[in-house]
């Protein structure tokens, strides 16, 4: 499995390389008329809107920090006709691809802050929380995108 690492704050996070659709710097947002404490805008990607999400926001609740290694990580949804099909996360220190063995990655306790932190893993730098992508869409679906009067 080849993971993409990245951090938020100094704990550090994965993805499933299989799971992203692109990795950019981070571009202009226009500002989304939502109160979603976490959601930074949407910017434009070859004619198609995308929420970003601030990653550190999300789970950490401070801001992510802007640096030369920070970067957009493009996922797509894997569930068709969803009402998101691309998110943007913003994250630290996107520099690193992981390879590890399947077998390696542990199950961890669901909290009901970041029910998408479910699995980890440990290499010689430390723990690593993996991000699974289906249930972060899962939860980010549950939020209202749409601004009602």
């Amino acid at each position: 499995m080849l993971l993409l690492t990245f951090f938020a704050d100094q704990e550090r996070y994965a993805i499933n390389a299989t799971e992203i659709e692109e990795i950019i710097p981070k571009l202009p947002t226009e500002k989304a008329d939502l109160d979603i404490p976490f959601l930074l805008g949407n910017f434009n990607r070859h004619n198609v809107p995308i929420p970003l999400i601030d990653f550190a926001l999300l789970i950490k609740k401070r801001a992510t920090v802007r640096a030369y290694t920070s970067r957009t990580i493009i996922l797509k949804n894997p569930q068709p006709n969803s009402q998101i099909s691309l998110v943007g996360i913003l994250g630290e220190r996107v520099c690193e691809m992981v390879q590890c063995d399947p077998s390696q990655v542990q199950q961890i306790t669901k909290t009901e802050s970041a029910p998408f932190l479910t699995k980890t893993l440990y290499d010689d730098e430390g723990m690593v929380t993996i991000v699974d992508v289906p249930l972060l869409f899962q939860t980010l679906s549950k939020i209202p995108w749409t601004k009602t009067n």
